[in-house]
């Protein structure tokens, strides 16, 4: 059905361009009426046209250009695929053509507008080389340069818009080079930032993870310190089995308790004085070793609690910072 519809409407256009064509014979008069097709924006039409005028052998001072400007017109009506062929035509039937040049360039600007960015990238580059003062250079150093920022190559793509903008101020396709230039500045900045700080949403949630387990193992650490110095105030405080709670005085040293005088009575027979007995001194106890080492072992854990409580305090500092200076730079 399309197949048909594109026959009906070709059948359909060459007539128009029978009529439209007059039958004075002048050439240059038949390649402006086309012409004008082409700058009403009338692609096809212009190319039916000029398809017709470079087929006519009567008229040979015009066949080159009018060959041309069909393949002009098929490439403004994307018509790719026939451009091609004409392109092909061209060459073969015009080896040494004053438009050999500018079929480059189009060329080239076909392999762009079908997406082969490689091969486009190529051509463009070989046309810049081989043609460098031809009137299309502008425009071909504009979508070099796109075809290289849409393949990615950042940096090349950056270099040629500078090119381009230093080259041509004046042109049509300036701001929008700047503006691209621009893009790839912040593309390249954000992109150095993210490899400086391998910073997304996976490493933004592991170190989250990672600074609330950290936080866990500080308050463990804390509560399992204020235990430890709970246990060594006690073991420190408390008296030892077998020593005496404070020093005994013997009994001979000790004044003797004031009696109330009695009333005088008859003197009772005093009795034998009773042997003084030598108090024995109290023994101290034997130290208890097991003591000795939970204060050493209680010591030893602090020590040790201390120093990882001081790594975590380093990592989470660290981590801080990182942070911060990340978020820093990206409000820049």
């Amino acid at each position: 059905m399309v197949a048909l519809k594109s026959a009906r409407l070709t059948l359909v256009l060459s007539l128009l361009v029978f009529l439209v064509l007059p039958a004075t014979g002048d050439p240059t008069l038949l390649f402006q009426k086309s012409f004008g097709l082409f700058k009403d924006g009338r692609y096809i039409e212009s190319a039916e046209a000029f398809g017709t005028l470079s087929r006519q052998e009567e008229y040979p001072e015009i066949r080159e250009d009018a060959a041309y400007m069909e393949i002009l017109s098929l490439v403004n009506a994307k018509n790719l695929l026939h451009a091609k062929a004409r392109i092909l035509l061209f060459l073969e039937t015009w080896k040494e053509g004053e438009w050999i040049p500018e079929l480059r360039y189009q060329a080239a600007r076909i392999q762009f507008l079908e997406g082969n960015l490689r091969q486009a990238i190529m051509d463009f580059s070989a046309f810049l080389v081989d043609f460098p003062d031809s009137p299309s250079v502008s425009n071909a150093l504009f979508w070099y340069a796109d075809a290289l920022y849409l393949q990615g190559m950042r940096i090349e793509a950056y270099h040629a818009y500078e090119k381009f903008c230093a080259r041509f101020p004046g042109v049509e396709k300036f701001q929008v080079a700047q503006s691209r230039m621009e893009a790839i500045k912040f593309e390249i900045r954000e992109a150095s930032l993210l490899r400086r700080f391998d910073f997304n949403l996976e490493t933004a949630l592991r170190l989250e993870r990672e600074r609330q387990a950290w936080e866990a193992d500080i308050e463990q650490a804390f509560e399992r310190l204020y235990r430890s110095k709970r246990r060594l105030k006690t073991a420190y405080s408390s008296t030892p089995q077998g020593l005496p709670a404070a020093e005994e005085v013997p009994q001979k040293f000790m004044a003797p308790p004031e009696m109330e005088p009695e009333p005088e009575s008859e003197p009772e027979p005093e009795p034998l004085p009773a042997l003084e007995s030598t108090p024995q001194p109290a023994q101290p106890a034997a130290e208890d070793p097991s003591q000795d080492a939970l204060i050493l072992e209680e010591t030893a854990r602090l020590q040790r609690l201390a120093a990882l409580l001081e790594t975590k305090r380093q990592a989470l500092e660290l981590l801080t910072r990182v942070l911060l200076g990340f978020a820093r730079e990206v409000t820049k």
